[in-house]
């Protein structure tokens, strides 16, 4: 049963704005050399209760949530092409981890360097 308090997990409205593009806001393009991100998130969640997924672990890094603020690194592109890495936060609701957002991060290649 639910209460009247109820979990939330989403990005501030001024990152998405700032940072995403595409489909509505979902996706985050980063150069090739990649770097280091901060989205603000809006949630009612505890940081240890927020979890991150993404299908490429090796090129996504350091993810952590620090006073509401979610930080990652991407590595540079090596593999001679653009790429996309889908990313998922979610949280933990009584005893199932629900999905709440996901986006995807775009990374540029540039053949000519």
């Amino acid at each position: 049963q639910y209460g009247a308090f109820e979990d939330y997990l989403t990005i501030h409205p001024e990152d998405k704005d700032t940072y995403l593009t595409l489909d509505g806001g979902t996706r985050l393009s980063v150069p090739e050399l990649g770097g280091e991100y901060e989205l603000r998130l809006r949630t009612s969640c505890l940081d240890h209760q927020i979890k991150f997924w993404t299908d490429r672990p090796d090129a996504i890094v350091d993810f952590k949530v620090e006073n509401k603020v979610l930080k990652f690194r991407v590595k540079a592109n090596e593999d001679n092409q653009p790429r996309i890495m889908e990313v998922q936060l979610s949280y933990l609701d009584g005893w199932d981890e629900t999905c709440t957002w996901a986006f995807s991060i775009k990374q540029q290649f540039d053949p000519l360097n």
